[in-house]
């Protein structure tokens, strides 16, 4: 009971110090006109964006429950609240959260850059507490829920609650990715903004914020979630269990609320690390390495302490050194200081077409080598630790990509820093930009690769555990997975397909209203003279991006619906895997694709190979402006999907 109890304590723990952090350190202060004004307009944003998803959660909890009432009673069966209630509670909660997160950014950005001329140290000071403070928030809303749902609910609550991350996963990761991409491809493309308020710049790094700061954070943690509901849901499928204390004795239990504490604790202890090595190159790198090696030897000592666990400090090396292979080969794949990156600058001089040729090599070569990586994993862990072994792995591998998620987070604040310090183009300030640019391209890696890594975890941890527990294993019907399969590759093709579409039209009438703004509003391009009315922008903008990403998700839907009723279990079982199967395929490989072209163009803005005033970058643009859709909207989407469909295959046990 010892680690539960301090998996309640933690939680609360951590909220507790991401609230002293916000009041004590984050303190509001006004910096020059331009900053201020930019840091007004960025709020108004994200504030019509955050208010349209309340609006729309509002709606989702609405239906959700009045649907589950009216099958209830045409059942004829009696309600269970307690499993609605397993359902809202994580919903609101989560929710609020990550509104409270992305309400906080602009904020903390502004006492970031309130003193000008800047200096490194009085800008890393509070960049480094308003990334704890964002790290704090969620993982103590984490780890306390965790612990109340485990108080509160069984195993049905556990499911609950992760279909609860997910459809808000899905709603932030992915429109806030369509926010973004449908405001990359903005009027004026090519020319050097001349302000810093201009509308279209404004909905780019809102949509980088939401997409980064509250989708990146649900779709980890979320991954994380459904891991751990998938190995307490196995583990009471094999051993039956009266009440809660019987279940917490279970020696697989106690492990995995292990690796929730130290993961916590070595967060909490890397927080004095970074304050003390904040003059270090690497810092967000090497505050990394902490917290990674910190967790490691707390796990050592835990695992040495209950018994029957020794073997899993081989398989837990296993999913570490793992995770840091996935890491390390893809910085090497992206990463300018190596060759891959450095070819496609090169090939930009021939066109977009030699760069998207030259990008897909890249992306390849890292799906095929991520894949293999994966299945020789986990066939040695099942070798030696069968099923219970996997999921306990795979639990422990995302608790290194929540570590991950973390340090990804102080980068995001830190690209936000350079955009605006390099506006103001001093030349007093230019090893300032240098060195945070250090700071942000050290974690290059850590972003979408382990956004997919982890959705495809987390998504095999429960398809795993459903398969083996399932009932119908014994009566397959080789027709009808084959048959299944083939339609679960269609309903995913004809998913991305409504997702470009919807996408595409939403950046058309985005670009009517920034082209109007701009010519109606006298002096929008001049600093300090007028602003872009944001309100308005904003949020028919967020409309817009969250348009696009619903009629997909109501078309998975449907079709799940539709082939769960027509078809028979295995048929059923087959359309699942099918999804699995295509977007496993492609996840990780777009978002590889997709980052190579990205670093390759924030390079040549540098000055890189001629910089952006050549023809070589005029093709190098063209591309990313195609591969956005993919990095934004279609790779974290597909991931979502992915762990939706593993949580379908696991519910269908119970029905």
């Amino acid at each position: 009971m010892i680690f539960f109890t301090m998996l309640g304590g933690i939680g609360l723990t951590m909220i507790v110090c991401a609230m002293l952090i916000f009041i004590r350190c984050l303190k509001k202060q006004f910096g020059p006109a331009i900053i201020e004004s930019f840091v007004q307009l960025f709020s108004q944003s994200l504030d019509q964006f955050t208010r349209r998803v309340l609006i729309i959660f509002m709606q989702v909890l609405g239906v959700g429950n009045a649907l589950y009432i009216a099958l209830f009673m045409i059942q004829q069966q009696p309600i269970s609240w307690h499993l609605l209630m397993a359902f809202n509670v994580p919903f609101i909660v989560f929710s609020l959260t990550t509104y409270t997160m992305i309400k906080s950014f602009p904020h903390a950005l502004s006492s970031i850059l309130c003193q000008p001329p800047y200096a490194l140290n009085r800008i890393l000071k509070p960049l480094i507490f308003a990334g704890f403070f964002q790290t704090f928030s969620f993982f103590g809303a984490f780890a306390t829920g965790l612990f109340f749902c485990l108080v509160w609910f069984d195993i049905f609550g556990l499911l609950s609650a992760a279909f609860a991350l997910l459809v808000v996963s899905f709603y932030y990761r992915c429109a806030g990715g369509a926010y973004r991409a449908t405001a990359l491809n903005h009027p004026n493309q090519h020319q050097e903004r001349s302000v810093l308020t201009h509308p279209a710049d404004i909905l780019i790094k809102s949509g980088h914020i939401i997409a980064s700061i509250g989708g990146f954070y649900l779709d980890i943690f979320g991954s994380w979630f459904i891991a751990i509901a998938a190995c307490f849901i196995y583990i009471q499928g094999i051993v039956e269990t009266q009440t809660l204390v019987d279940f917490l004795r279970f020696p697989e239990v106690q492990w995995v609320l292990a690796v929730v504490v130290s993961t916590a604790i070595s967060m909490v202890f890397s927080m004095g690390f970074v304050w003390l090595r904040r003059r270090s190159s690497n810092l967000f790198l090497e505050t990394g390495y902490i917290m990674i090696g910190s967790s490691f030897a707390l796990m050592c000592a835990f695992t040495s302490q209950i018994n029957g666990l020794p073997f899993l400090l081989f398989a837990m090396g296993g999913a570490l050194l793992g995770m840091l292979a996935i890491a390390f080969f893809t910085n090497y794949l992206t990463s300018f200081y190596h060759p891959p990156i450095q070819f496609i600058c090169k090939q930009a001089q021939h066109g977009a077409a030699h760069v998207l040729i030259s990008s897909f090599f890249n992306g390849l070569v890292g799906n095929a080598a991520f894949i293999l990586l994966l299945m020789v994993v986990f066939f040695q862990i099942y070798s030696a630790l069968e099923v219970i072994g996997i999921l306990m792995v795979v639990v422990y591998a995302l608790s290194i990509a929540v570590i991950g998620c973390s340090i990804h987070v102080f980068s995001i604040f830190a690209s936000q820093v350079v955009d605006i310090v390099e506006y103001e183009d001093n030349p007093m300030n230019q090893s300032i930009v240098s060195r945070l640019k250090k700071l942000v391209h050290s974690s290059i890696a850590i972003g979408n690769s382990y956004s997919s890594a982890s959705g495809l975890l987390s998504s095999s941890a429960v398809l795993i555990s459903a398969l083996s527990l399932s009932r119908f294993l014994d009566s397959i019907a080789l027709s009808d997975i084959v048959f299944g399969i083939g339609l679960g590759i269609v309903c995913m093709i004809v998913f991305y397909a409504i997702s470009i579409s919807g996408t595409y039209r939403a950046l058309l009438v985005t670009h009517q209203e920034v082209k109007r703004q701009l010519s109606d509003i006298v002096q929008i391009e001049v600093e300090n003279k007028s602003h872009p009315n944001m309100f308005k922008l904003s949020d028919a903008h967020s409309l817009n991006a969250l348009k696009t990403i619903t009629l997909p998700g109501v078309w998975m839907l449907l079709a799940l619906c539709i082939t769960y009723i027509a078809m028979p279990i295995n048929g059923f079982y087959g359309v699942l895997m099918g999804i699995f199967i295509m977007v496993c395929h492609q996840s990780f490989f777009w978002s590889l694709f997709s980052d190579s072209v990205e670093v390759a163009v924030d390079r040549m803005k540098s000055g890189r190979f001629g910089g952006q005033n050549t023809s070589a970058f005029s093709g190098l643009n063209q591309a990313y402006l195609y591969v956005h859709y993919f990095q934004w909207v279609l790779g974290p989407s597909g991931v979502i999907i992915m762990k939706f469909v593993a949580m379908i295959a696991l519910l269908s046990m119970f029905i």
